[in-house]
This record gives structure tokens, sequence and C-alpha cells, in this order.
């Protein structure tokens, strides 16, 4: 695969993706809910610390702090890839696709390409926009990019975002459909998970779910049986990966 053949084809995906109204409504959407819920959140701990500081968990982390909005807002993310994906199959473009860009892995390695590029450049100005807010929000209790850990939680919130949307932009591509693809992601990722995480006979389980263990990427602080960050990371890579590969196998086996 050259790149005389890959440039085109990641450009018309772009011309495809910014003609879309919805993908563009979502990714606005989501930083503006990332950084409106990041200054809420923020300014809420602040007060509650400045009232009284036994309203806070002992094991507070400013930097922990740092991506509560940007873990809701990050169903805007998920809306974007899978709409890159699924819409050409829900409007029936698809074959027009493919008749242009017979070679079904490149068409289809550009298309994932492409989401995680917005996903890498949107999600990181979020991500850092997010936690500088919250740091800004929390005041005398917050921190800068130059306290230990920092940097490193908001590179893993970057690669936090990118990833997660290259694994709905790939199951997107298994499901072949905008409401199906949602219908599952979203409940699952924000009400699903969330739940087997709070339960503490399912948490075990729960922290090798693709989005928990994500997460751990952007903590500072390690729980007692929580993933460590670089544990995070990897299993959410690995989650990518097989998504990733089960998409590739059903565009190029199956028909459009």
């Amino acid at each position: 695969m050259n790149g005389t053949a890959v440039r085109p084809v990641l450009a018309s995906e772009w011309v495809k993706a910014r003609s879309t109204l919805a993908s563009m409504i979502s990714l606005s959407v989501g930083v503006v809910v990332s950084f409106g819920l990041a200054l809420a959140s923020g300014y809420s701990i602040r007060v509650a610390i400045d009232r009284s500081s036994d309203a806070i968990r002992s094991d507070f982390h400013p930097i922990d702090a740092g991506f509560g909005g940007l873990l809701y807002g990050n169903v805007a993310f998920t809306v974007f890839a899978v709409l890159v994906v699924s819409s050409e199959y829900t409007s029936g473009t698809i074959r027009a696709s493919l008749a242009a860009v017979p070679r079904r892995g490149l068409f289809y390695l550009c298309k994932l390409g492409m989401a995680g590029l917005v996903c890498l450049v949107v999600g990181g100005a979020t991500v850092l926009g997010s936690f500088l807010v919250t740091q800004v929000a929390l005041g005398p209790h917050g921190v800068d990019l130059n306290a230990p850990g920092a940097v490193r939680a908001v590179l893993g919130g970057l690669a936090y975002v990118t990833l997660l949307g290259v694994f709905a932009a790939a199951v997107a591509a298994v499901l072949r459909s905008t409401a199906l693809s949602l219908g599952i992601l979203i409940p699952f990722f924000f009400v699903v998970s969330p739940a087997l995480w709070m339960i503490p006979a399912t948490r075990s389980a729960a922290r090798f779910l693709p989005d928990q263990a994500g997460m751990r990427a952007m903590e500072a602080t390690v729980g007692p049986g929580e993933l460590t960050q670089n544990q995070g990371l990897l299993v959410l890579l690995g989650w990518t990966v097989l998504a990733v590969a089960a998409g590739y196998w059903s565009v190029r086996r199956r028909d459009a």
C-alpha cells in the first residue's frame, strides 16, 4: 500500500465526513460538552473543598479530576467515528464508493485512518483543553502541566480518545448500521460498563473492558486492584486491534 494510493482515498474520506452535517455537529458538541463539564466539575470540587476538606475523598488527585468532562463528551467522538463508516451503508452509497475504490482493504483502512486522525487532532485539543479548564476551575487546588504525571495523563487521554474512536469505527464496519452501532456502543460505554465497574462482584472483570481500561491511562493514581496506565492502554489497544481485524474481514468478505 503506497502513499500515492492512500492520500487521495484519505482526502476523499475527509470530504465525505465534513460534508455530513451530523458528523461535524457531533465533533462540535463533544468539544463544548467536555469543556463545559470540565468547568462545572472543577468549580464544584473547589467549592466542596473550600467548604469542608472532609467532603473530598482522601485519594483525590487534581490530575485525576482533570478529565471528568471528557468521559461524557467522548460520546460525541463515538458518534462521529461510527458515522464515518456506517453512514454510507445506511444511505446505500457504499456501492459507489467501492466502485471508485475497488481495493476494499485500502478503502476500509483509510476510513479508519481518517476517523483516527480527526479524533487525534480534535480529541487532542479537547483533552488538553479539558485538563486546563478543570485546573483553572479548581483554583488553588489545581495543578499545571509541570506537575508530576500531568503530561503523561494528557497523552494517555489523547490515546484513549483516538483508540476508542478507531474501535467504534471498526465496530460500525462489522454492524453496518448507524442505529445498531450507536444502540450498542452508547449504552455499553455510558451505562453498562460504568454499572459493572461500580458493582464489587463484577469490577475485577469490568476493568478489562475497553473504555474502563482506557480510562486508567488518564489517572495519576492507581487504586487497589486497578490496572496501571500502561496496562490500561495495552488492554484498550488489544480491543482496538481485534475490532479492526473483525471490520477488515467484514469489509473484505461480505457483500456491500
